[in-house]
């Protein structure tokens, strides 16, 4: 496994401006579109399945859904570091720094995939996909706020452009639903903060992506497992929703391990490129997941 150096502060963004052709020939561009394209082609996936589930197999159960990535990318980070020596746990990370500056990320990455997940059960995956359009205006608002980011004229007249487009393709939803629609939007801001956070700490840390996961993932995990207790466990135990996952347990172990990929190519994406870089290549993700929706819920999309 490559890395390729940290993805603080302004010198991250600086590794795709104005270095001459050879840049798009040296191997840390090599690496950092391998992350990008193999993320999208991921993440696009787990959209797909994880809507699947919540809609068409009746699994009523989003925050224990985001869980079981989590979960699957803890025990295979922990397997690869304990069992296969793929790398040492890192010294400098001890119990105070994993639960004052770690913890507090994994409850922002929580907090974001089940206000992420939720809504899937409310409105279409185009629209959604809509809405998403309006991560790269949050993140550049985050990350600005935390001076890893100096925002241009150009490049907030794009983030504008973006923010319009969204409200004009919003209006003709027919799958409509406000709770759905505010949840989206608290979950793009809760991500804006998480992404921000994590690109500080892989920065200062000089953290892998094997690291990353080992260290962020059991930080979610914990804090899912929290709100799966307060707010689904009940049902998921009065609607025997174990009968759920026996009946099909193929699809929930696709789910987890489709969770793993997009938590260390996510951490890989963000170390090699950056959080914005990230939230740009999203939107071409989302465009593909509009069309493909259409395709496979046969979701309507307006004009």
């Amino acid at each position: 496994m490559a890395d390729a150096g940290p993805s603080s502060g302004h010198g991250d963004q600086r590794k795709f401006r104005g270095r001459g052709i050879s840049t798009y020939f040296s191997p840390k561009f090599f690496i950092a579109s391998l992350f990008c394209l193999s993320w999208m082609c991921v993440s696009s996936a787990l959209i797909m399945l994880n809507k699947w589930i919540l809609s068409e197999e009746g699994f009523d159960y989003p925050i224990l859904l985001a869980s079981l990535g989590m979960l699957f990318s803890s025990i295979v980070s922990a397997v690869l570091i304990h069992g296969f020596h793929a790398e040492k746990p890192r010294e400098d990370i001890d119990i105070e720094f994993w639960t004052t500056k770690i913890l507090p990320i994994g409850l922002f990455s929580a907090l974001c995939m089940a206000t992420g997940n939720i809504p899937y059960m409310y409105l279409s995956v185009s629209y959604i996909q809509i809405l998403k359009a309006l991560s790269p205006v949050f993140t550049l608002i985050v990350l600005s706020l935390f001076g890893l980011e100096k925002p241009t004229l150009r490049l907030v007249f794009a983030v504008l452009i973006i923010a319009v487009g969204t409200g004009v393709a919003a209006v003709g939803e027919i799958q409509f639903s406000w709770f759905g629609t505010i949840l989206m939007i608290v979950s793009e801001i809760l991500e804006a903060m998480k992404l921000a956070l994590m690109q500080q700490l892989l920065g200062s840390k000089q953290l892998s992506s094997l690291h990353g996961t080992y260290y962020l993932c059991p930080a979610t995990f914990l804090w899912l497992t929290v709100g799966v207790c307060f707010m689904e466990m009940h049902r998921f135990i009065g609607n025997d929703g174990i009968s759920l996952m026996v009946l099909k347990p193929h699809m929930y172990l696709l789910a987890a391990s489709l969770g793993v990929g997009v938590n260390y190519l996510s951490v890989g994406v963000i170390k090699n490129a950056s959080s914005l870089w990230l939230k740009v290549l999203g939107q071409v993700k989302n465009a593909a997941l509009v069309y493909g929706s259409t395709i496979i819920f046969g979701n309507i999309v307006t004009a």
